[in-house]
């Protein structure tokens, strides 16, 4: 039995079709996640769009922000090192997304953390 990953928010999802922007988004990671995955995890993902999205977990711990925009763009992604948060026991973390033309950017930080 296979499971969905959670779609990102609707205003989240359709500011990521915008052809540049910035959103955050907020994600709590399951209990389960307490060590390294065996194989990559989609966390969130905007399916069945023109410009598609991922956020992926992967077995190096990254945050993986995949964007795939228009024909002449192709599939572009940045990294995030979130190791250090699941080290810590991090479960909510604020996740900002930055694109445009020339570069794509995230961010990862621990909600709680003041």
């Amino acid at each position: 039995m296979s499971r969905a990953a959670p779609a990102f928010p609707p205003d989240v999802a359709a500011a990521l079709q915008a052809p540049a922007g910035r959103v955050s988004v907020r994600y709590t990671c399951p209990a389960s996640l307490t060590d390294r995955p065996t194989m990559d995890r989609m966390l969130m993902c905007t399916p069945y769009q023109r410009v598609l999205v991922a956020l992926v977990l992967d077995t190096k711990l990254s945050l993986r922000f995949v964007r795939t925009g228009d024909p002449g763009e192709g599939a572009r992604v940045a990294l995030a090192n979130v190791a250090p948060l699941i080290e810590v026991g991090a479960r909510h973390w604020d996740i900002t997304l930055t694109w445009n033309a020339d570069e794509i950017a995230v961010a990862v930080r621990d909600q709680d953390d003041r």
